[in-house]
């Protein structure tokens, strides 16, 4: 499954997996997808099923990469109705903080804030994964 991730590979880590693909382009709002979030962050797991936008992640991207190669700015990812949310910075040096929270369900409203610590090179394969999902999510061209 399609996927993108945010932090170290085996510790500290935001992951998003895409679950299927986007719904059908004839119908109205056709880029959400359904998705599973889990958040590892020192002995703590949370785990939720959120509604995003695949066009979230193309901004997501879009911002990520001038960060990743000017070490300036912010990245920010968000779904629409902001049941998850990342900000990434860089202190200039190298250093990467991704702070964000994720709200299980919107009726109990259980929300698990988190930061994770990292450095530079990690975010290229976040970029890189972000890349790998949208193929994955592309509709097969005619040739």
């Amino acid at each position: 499954m399609p996927f993108f991730s945010i932090g170290h590979f085996n510790h500290d880590r935001a992951q998003v997996t895409l679950i299927g693909p986007p719904a059908d382009p004839k119908t109205n709002d056709f880029d959400w997808v359904n998705a599973n979030v889990e958040i590892t962050v020192g002995g703590f797991t949370g785990r939720a099923g959120i509604y995003m936008c695949v066009s979230d992640m193309i901004r997501f991207k879009e911002e990520l990469e001038p960060l990743y190669k000017t070490l300036a700015g912010a990245a920010e990812f968000k779904t629409i109705e902001n049941q998850f949310y990342v900000r990434i910075q860089t202190d200039g040096l190298g250093h990467i903080r991704a702070s964000g929270f994720l709200i299980d369900t919107f009726d109990a409203g259980n929300k698990l804030t988190f930061t994770i610590d990292y450095d530079q090179t990690l975010l290229w394969h976040t970029i890189s994964e972000i890349d790998d999902a949208l193929f994955e999510l592309s509709p097969p061209t005619m040739a």
